[in-house]
């Protein structure tokens, strides 16, 4: 992919994004609700689901996949209809669309990346940690330098090490979305 088709798509899926965030943030108001609406029960059952299957280490690879694209297809409806508004709703079908399942491309990356920065945006402390991990993610998915410095791989060596990383990120951007500073990083990294 080149820099300029790269530059569009990441504007593109932005732009859809924030659409797609600006209609829930208008629907707050219809929707807010003492109780926990459905929309947030579904949420929750569907991340306890998650994390029950992932708990399980002999899990089919398969029904795993299948749960994932059934988890994601569902939050793009609710996202859709602008139902998902509240932080921790938010947060959720960020952890929903940015599963460990491979089949994940670039598009549920970004697009778990606004709901995390969405909910980190209205106070969801727990968000903050997940926008910067996501938006490393998209941007190595991409062939680019991570920002933060939250993601790792494992060299011919059996070293756990940081793909590249931005250097002009300071340890104070850093902390501003809970992530360690990059010496804490690379003791982590280096302890594993």
């Amino acid at each position: 992919m080149t820099r300029r088709s790269f530059r569009l798509a990441f504007l593109f899926i932005g732009t859809l994004s924030v659409l797609l965030l600006n209609g829930c943030i208008e629907r707050k108001a219809e929707t807010q609700n003492k109780k926990e609406s459905p929309v947030s029960a579904e949420l929750l059952s569907m991340l306890e689901e998650h994390q029950q299957m992932r708990s399980w280490k002999d899990y089919p690879v398969d029904l795993l996949r299948e749960a994932d694209l059934r988890h994601r297809q569902t939050v793009y409806q609710l996202l859709a209809q602008a139902l998902i508004v509240e932080p921790a709703d938010l947060y959720r079908a960020a952890v929903l669309l940015q599963s460990s399942d491979s089949s994940s491309g670039p598009e549920e990356i970004m697009l778990a990346y606004y709901c995390a920065l969405e909910s980190a945006r209205k106070g969801n402390n727990e968000a903050r940690h997940l926008s910067a991990e996501y938006l490393d993610k998209y941007l190595i998915k991409n062939g680019l330098p991570q920002k933060y410095g939250t993601q790792n791989f494992l060299d011919s060596k059996g070293n756990r090490v940081l793909y590249p990383y931005d250097s002009s990120t300071t340890d104070a951007d850093r902390a501003n979305w809970n992530v360690p500073s990059l010496d804490s990083l690379k003791l982590l990294l280096s302890n594993k």
